[in-house]
């Protein structure tokens, strides 16, 4: 993550939406994502009220039961990861942690409405982020945060993790 990016964490005033997604090497990876959950920690620990929505690389087909059972167990070992090794738990307020089972095309975090950045896949290393951009476009921002917020309220699946 470069400097101006954990720069934005550090300026947060009131909440913080993320998207990111899980694949085979999820798990595997998540130990080398201090730069990223540490300035999230960071900003929750602030009072900032933050959403993590993660998503899966499914396409539109309808998913088998076995899919979806599969869904739930590599979400709960991620969540469990992440309360691990970086402290970011549910239990945590004004934090909510959620899953979708299908792909969101662009990944992308919305900063207090106004700035958005967006995560591309690197397409040699799908695990990985390749770059991202930092747009300052409040309206954009509001429209994608609508977007975000129809998903998570009746798209998301949350489980307890106890």
């Amino acid at each position: 993550m470069t400097l101006g990016i954990s720069k934005n964490y550090g300026e947060l005033q009131e909440e913080l939406l993320l998207n990111d997604f899980i694949n085979q090497n999820t798990l595997k990876v998540l130990p080398y994502g201090k730069n990223l959950f540490e300035p999230i920690k960071k900003a929750v620990d602030r009072g900032i009220r933050t959403k993590l929505l993660w998503n899966f690389g499914h396409d539109d087909r309808p998913l088998t039961e076995e899919q979806k059972v599969n869904d739930v167990v590599i979400f709960k070992k991620v969540v469990k990861k992440l309360e691990e090794l970086f402290g970011l738990s549910t239990d945590i307020p004004g934090l909510e942690i959620k899953f979708i089972h299908k792909n969101i095309p662009i990944n992308h975090d919305i900063f207090d409405k106004k700035r958005i950045i967006f995560k591309l896949q690197n397409p040699l290393k799908p695990a990985q982020v390749f770059a991202c951009m930092n747009v300052l476009d409040p309206k954009l921002a509001e429209e994608l945060r609508e977007k975000f917020l129809n998903l998570w309220l009746f798209e998301t699946f949350e489980v307890d993790n106890k």
